[in-house]
C-alpha cells in the first residue's frame, strides 16, 4: 500500500461507532413511543418490544452456530472464564 492510499484510521472507526451509537440510542427510544402512540396499551408495547428482543438473541445464536467466523460464538467464554488453551 503506498502512502497515499492509506487505510481508515483510528478516528475514523471511533467515528463510525459514535454514530452508530447514536442511532441505536435513537431507535432503543423512539420506537417503544411510537409502538405505544399507535397501539395505546403498554402491555402490547411490553410484549412486542419483548418478543423482538428474543428474536435478535435467537438470530444471534444460530448465526454463531452456523457460521463461526462471525466472531464470539455464544456460551460463557468471557475472558479469564474458559479452560486454558481454548
Amino acid at each position: 500500500m503506498s502512502s497515499a492510499q492509506a487505510g481508515p484510521s483510528l478516528r475514523a472507526f471511533a467515528l463510525i461507532g459514535g454514530f452508530e451509537a447514536i442511532a441505536r440510542g435513537v431507535t432503543l427510544s423512539g420506537y417503544p413511543l411510537a409502538l405505544y402512540r399507535a397501539q395505546g396499551d403498554a402491555v402490547v408495547v411490553s410484549q412486542i418490544h419483548f418478543a423482538v428482543g428474543g428474536a435478535g438473541l435467537l438470530a444471534w445464536l444460530v448465526a454463531g452456530r452456523l457460521h463461526p467466523k462471525l466472531g464470539v460464538r455464544p456460551g460463557l467464554r468471557l475472558r479469564g472464564l474458559g479452560s486454558p488453551g481454548r
